[in-house]
């Protein structure tokens, strides 16, 4: 009998100097079932202990007078694991403290604030633990008194003839001393034992027999020649792969049958009376039970372990093949080698997620934990444990309640095979990903993103029913959350693709209608990539990774779209993923090097400064412009590096021309930021650090910002600027004139420079629309004591044009490409030599 099996509620120490966070987790760990205890400190928790035993202990780790890591080490040494479970709760995210708990014998850790139902889990996992321990422990003790205190003189042998185990009984049995047997050879058994017995023949004739036949039992009685009779029982020991591992021999001296009959007698009504009352506890027990006899490969399935599986009692036999054979053929291999792991000593006990056939058809996840009992020579002879059907919380989105990525992946499994055997029989799945999500989860906060989320899940659920009234777990149709905030929807029996484009269409348009979280409306847009199985997929997974990047394909487009995935976007998004992977290289590599573009005084015709550019050198594509690689390096947040490398190598290149051509007016140095870049924290205190290694005065650094980014958050893109500018640093708006700029916040910014983008210079024509527009930016600029850089010159007319208008510097062709740092020094000087002669 299991004596743990009966209910337990847990007794429960909470040890935290917050007396909030004490009554809290308290109060929901009461209503959960557990019978708490609460302590303000640790000379508190000290004191209770004497007073009362605990189950399990949360401990607090940042505490006045005794920290949770001194409360740790108190208590490990009073208390052994199997005694004491101890847990405990940190809001810091340091790792190192947490390792050295688990390290001075804490069980587990929670993370503040408390997420009340990891925090259950694991308390049910640690008690459950505890209780196992405390059984195993209890039933390994029981086994080595019952072998020791055995009637029966026990050996094992090996199939080599070697002496595997034995006990005390047996030596008794047969006048030996340990040291008598040690490394016996089976030629020296047999003839140690035919010079005992009386009737040597007899017992000779049965070994040759079973040599011969080493799956046979023996039974048989002895007559020795001290005139003892025993009774000598034999079975053969196989491994888990049912191979012949040796035999077990039962002696008993039955020359006093009579007592030995009571005696037996009296175990058997014992034995009976244990196994009712473990029947009735595994029957009431929630988890399924299972107990391997390793001697005899039987296996014992309490009647829950069976009905987990959909199985009547009779239904399921004690072969070990009746567990292993159901499981998931992708799970099997793992679970023989974590059960051989423990069997052989290489893990403390064995514990495997796995899936089993259910008598439905459908295969179940289920959690099997089990530890070995072992001999006195360390030798399994045992292994139980429980199954939990753990489906549910696999399977099953914790946030929204849809179908998550496990489950909808074995469904996509299941529905491809079945229609590739179909004929005709066309999947479509679709992904759908929430445009600027990252937006409503920045305003509104993380809580209210949820709840969107979970709103939108419900929307998704109506329009699919109204489409075709199905539900989210029917087998044709499934709506599932693959994570963050994408959602997919497997559709099958497709006739028509316009059918699957009209679905998609019309989830678009629901979708758009506004919802009210947060006291807020939140008018959300989704984009949505469609894959269908009539292209002949082999692997239903790659179905999902089509479906993908048909998405991402809309969200380029500009989201709020439908994209049928194509043969050309697979091409697209291989050649993408291998351009990321040399842009790592060429991170590694040093592959990116700058360029500079002179920047020039339009009325003398001087060079007053450069703005460095990247360009990649890649190895086989050659030299590859920002254009290029640039949005990749965004969206990776490789930009990040890629820029301080910019940065860093153009504030000492000037630093050097400087201290080279002192007699000319110090030139200035124009650097682009990226989106990436500006966002950083610690924008500002990176931006100092390269000005302090280059030694480059700050008034000759620009940094350029685009006009959309500083006018997208303005809140949050004043104090950025404003740190910027404390420094000593330049700013320039980039394209001005592209963007959206709102003129009432422009004047807030501290900015020195406008930029006027390519676009308006290149179009500029004698009262052209864009000459006025450039003409007007010029005037602003001027008003609000700013100068002027004109992009993308490249005539003469548009050079007279510019300086017409009042504009102090431009930069392009006419003047020069950008060009490498080497051939700078012969720009400089020809642009001093110019002045000079002017």
């Amino acid at each position: 009998m299991n004596r743990l099996s009966t209910k337990r509620t847990g007794s429960l120490l909470i040890v935290d100097d917050n007396e909030m966070n004490r009554d809290m987790l308290a109060r929901r760990l009461q209503r959960s079932g557990y019978h708490t205890v609460l302590a303000e400190s640790g000379k508190r928790a000290l004191a209770l202990m004497e007073e009362e035993r605990f189950d399990l202990a949360l401990l607090d780790i940042a505490m006045p007078d005794m920290d949770g890591i001194q409360l740790l080490k108190i208590l490990r040494q009073r208390f052994c694991t199997n005694q004491l479970r101890i847990i405990m709760v940190t809001a810091s995210n340091k790792s190192a403290t947490i390792v050295e708990a688990l390290n001075l014998g804490a069980n587990d850790y929670l993370t503040k604030p408390v997420d009340l139902p990891v925090a259950l889990a694991r308390i049910r996992t640690q008690l459950s633990h505890k209780w196992a321990d405390e059984e195993l422990e209890f039933q390994r003790t029981l086994l080595r008194c019952q072998t020791e205190t055995s009637l029966d003189g026990i050996l094992l042998v090996s199939s080599e003839g070697q002496w595997l185990s034995y006990n005390q009984r047996f030596l008794n049995m047969w006048d030996l001393r340990r040291e008598d047997v040690e490394n016996w050879t089976e030629e020296q058994t047999i003839q140690w034992m035919l010079g005992k017995l009386d009737d040597a023949p007899g017992f000779l004739a049965t070994m040759v027999h079973l040599s011969e036949q080493v799956d046979e039992s023996s039974s048989q009685e002895l007559h020795l020649k001290d005139g003892r009779t025993f009774d000598c029982y034999s079975a053969p020991v196989k491994n888990l792969e049912s191979l012949h591992y040796g035999r077990v021999w039962y002696y008993r001296d039955i020359t006093e049958r009579k007592w030995l009959e009571e005696a037996q007698e009296e175990g058997e009504a014992a034995l009976r009376e244990s196994e009712e009352r473990y029947a009735l506890a595994a029957r009431g027990a929630n988890d399924g039970l299972w107990d391997w006899n390793l001697r005899t490969n039987s296996i014992y399935f309490s009647p829950r372990w069976k009905s987990m599986l959909g199985c009547e009692e009779s239904e399921i036999g004690d072969n070990p093949e009746e567990w292993l054979g159901r499981i998931h053929p992708n799970d099997i291999a793992r679970v023989r080698q974590t059960i051989s792991d423990h069997l052989e000593g290489r893990s403390p006990h064995f514990e495997n997620e796995y899936r089993m056939l259910h008598q439905s058809g459908s295969y179940r996840w289920m959690l099997s934990r089990g530890l070995a009992v072992r001999d006195e020579d360390g030798n399994p002879t045992r292994m139980a444990g429980s199954q939990t059907d753990i489906t549910d919380g696999k399977v099953v989105d914790a946030l929204t309640g849809l179908p998550n990525r496990l489950l909808f992946l074995d469904h996509l499994e299941r529905s491809h095979s079945r229609s590739r055997r179909q004929k005709n029989a066309i999947l479509a799945v679709l992904v759908l990903d929430v445009d600027r999500f990252k937006v409503i989860n920045d305003s509104l906060g993380h809580l209210v993103g949820d709840e969107f989320l979970i709103a939108l899940s419900r929307r998704m659920e109506s329009c699919l029913r109204t489409c075709n009234g199905t539900t989210r777990f029917d087998d044709k149709h499934l709506l599932a959350r693959l994570g963050g905030d994408e959602f997919t929807i497997l559709v099958e029996d497709v006739r028509h693709v316009s059918d699957v484009i009209r679905l998609a269409e019309k989830l678009t348009k629901e979708i758009t209608a506004p919802f009210e979280l947060g006291g807020q409306e939140i008018f959300p847009t989704v984009s949505i990539g469609i894959s269908l199985s009539s292209s002949g997929y082999k692997d239903s997974a790659d179905l999902l990774r089509d479906a993908d990047t048909a998405m991402y394909r809309a969200k380029s487009k500009g989201k709020a779209r439908v994209e049928l995935f194509d043969s050309d976007m697979r091409e697209r998004a291989v050649t993408q993923m291998q351009l990321e992977t040399d842009l790592r290289k060429a991170l590694e590599r040093g592959e990116f090097q700058n360029v500079y573009q002179p920047i020039v005084c339009l009325a003398s015709g001087q060079i007053v400064g450069f703005e460095a550019l990247v360009r990649w050198r890649h190895p086989q594509r050659g030299v590859l412009g920002p254009a290029e690689f640039i949005p990749l390096a965004e969206e990776t947040g490789m930009i990040l590096s890629i820029g301080k490398t910019v940065t860093q190598e153009a504030c000492q290149q000037m630093s050097s021309w400087q201290a080279r051509f002192r007699e000319c007016t110090p030139l200035m140095l124009s650097v682009n930021l990226s989106s990436k870049q500006f966002v950083q924290l610690d924008l500002a205190n990176q931006v100092a650090e390269i000005l302090r290694e280059s030694g480059l005065d700050p008034e000759s650094l620009k940094l350029e910002i685009t006009e959309s980014l500083v006018m997208e958050n303005v809140e949050i893109a004043l104090p950025t600027l404003l740190q910027l500018k404390a420094l000593g640093v330049q700013l320039s708006i980039d394209d001005f004139g592209t963007g959206y700029s709102s003129l009432s916040y422009l004047h807030r910014f501290p900015i020195d420079t406008l930029k006027v983008d390519r676009s308006f210079v290149s179009r500029m024509e004698p009262n052209g629309e864009n000459l006025k527009i450039v003409k007007s930016i010029i005037n602003l600029a001027h008003d609000l004591n700013l100068d002027v850089i004109a992009e993308g010159v490249e005539t003469a007319d548009q050079k007279a044009q510019l300086l017409d208008l009042g504009c102090e510097c431009a930069q392009g062709y006419y003047f020069s490409r950008p060009v490498e740092a080497a051939a700078i020094d012969s720009l400089i000087s020809s642009s001093i030599a110019l002045v000079r002669s002017g």
